[in-house]
């Protein structure tokens, strides 16, 4: 998958695209409601929707392009989600990153999804944004949404072992150019230098890890896989933890996300769900200069 995905709130100029997709054969077979949308009923429906307290949909896009749409339903004490992934768009891996980008915008409340028995796509891209099957009915498979889960990072053999098994994955670091050894890594953890340094887990899965430096700096480092649930992420780290109070050239009065130079696609993302870039960090050698 090349590019970001973005989304936006639905307009009734999104009509067609929608009633398009839902009317495909392959999107019908998978909806509660499988008889063929009519159109006068389609526009009714979005023009209620749009003006809806309780009703909210959004429109993927990739590279300017509508991609699918991620709706949410709310119900009282919860909301139902539902995805559908435009059909010239599936397979390419857009799913999880537009769930996830929905689920960073309806905010706290809990999370319910109903997919087909036989929807094995749908279901595992759920299972990745962290929906757990909790039962059936009939031929649905009803999941719930669990937000992701932190455990504070210690100096014990697990740990250790995980962070640098984990360590070998990474593809961008700031931190090092090699590899440290092992040794080295496991004195590292001993001196614990952040203010909080978590595993982050989807459901049971460990999924990477975030530390909190005492100048309201940010690393994330997530598994191969897992970029999709960077927007999730960041929005439970700030809802959890606030930044310390700001020192006038020395401290940040909020939290900032540390990207290494070469990590384009963490850089795009970060620009694309409109956070503002600060800086440009640059190493300074003696015999460079």
């Amino acid at each position: 998958m090349r590019g970001i995905i973005t989304i936006r709130l639905a307009k009734l100029s999104d009509a067609k695209s929608l009633f398009s997709w839902r009317n495909d054969p392959h999107v019908r077979a998978a909806s509660e409601r499988t008889k063929p949308l009519i159109w006068e009923d389609h526009i009714s429906w979005l023009t209620h929707t749009l003006q809806s307290t309780t009703e909210h949909v959004f429109i993927g896009e990739h590279e300017g392009l509508p991609i699918g749409v991620v709706r949410f339903n709310v119900e009282s004490d919860h909301a139902v989600v539902s995805l559908a992934v435009a059909p010239a768009a599936q397979g390419k891996g857009f799913g999880k990153s537009l769930l996830t980008l929905g689920i960073a915008q309806i905010g706290s409340m809990p999370i319910r999804a109903r997919i087909r028995s036989d929807n094995v796509a749908s279901r595992a891209c759920f299972a990745a944004c962290g929906f757990v099957e909790t039962g059936q009915d009939k031929d649905f498979f009803c999941y719930n949404y669990f937000r992701l889960t932190f455990e504070s990072i210690v100096p014990k053999d697990d740990h250790i072992s995980a962070l640098y098994e984990a360590l070998k994955l990474r593809r961008h670091t700031i931190s090092h150019i090699n590899l440290p050894t092992l040794e080295d890594h496991q004195e590292f953890i001993k001196t614990h230098p952040y203010r909080s340094w978590n595993f982050v887990f989807v459901a049971t899965e460990c999924v990477g890890n975030f530390y909190l430096q005492n100048d309201n700096s940010i690393g994330v480092h997530l598994l191969p896989g897992f970029d999709h649930i960077l927007p999730v992420l960041l929005k439970q780290i700030l809802y959890e933890y606030n930044p310390l109070p700001e020192i006038k050239s020395m401290r940040n009065a909020n939290f900032v996300l540390h990207v290494p130079v070469g990590d384009h696609t963490r850089q795009a993302q970060m620009n694309a769900n409109g956070h503002t870039p600060l800086q440009i960090t640059y190493t300074l050698q003696k015999e460079q200069i």
